[in-house]
């Protein structure tokens, strides 16, 4: 359903969850005969990424950040992770 309302909506813009990113690689890795360190690793930035999500919204829940400090804070911990996972499936699709 939600792939269908994006094809029919021009001015949306269609995200993935990263929780279902990650899960595509641990079935890539479980699939695979060999052990694929591509989507291993990917998993296990997947994992930091969302360790870092529950630090940061600990704080904000401790009012020791605010939601604003929550923002640069993920943007600038998190956007470094999600380049590395970008680089990696770009080589993993390059070997099909």
């Amino acid at each position: 359903m939600y792939s269908s309302f994006v094809k029919n909506n021009d001015n949306v813009t269609g995200v993935s969850c990263a929780s279902h990113c990650r899960r595509k690689h641990v079935e890539a890795y479980n699939a695979s005969l060999t052990s694929l360190i591509g989507p291993l690793r990917v998993v296990q930035w997947f994992d930091r990424i969302f360790e870092l999500e529950r630090e940061l919204r600990g704080k904000v829940e401790d009012k020791e950040i605010t939601r604003e400090e929550f923002l640069i804070l993920r943007r600038e911990s998190v956007t470094p992770i999600l380049d590395n996972i970008e680089k990696i499936v770009i080589i993993i699709k390059g070997k099909r």
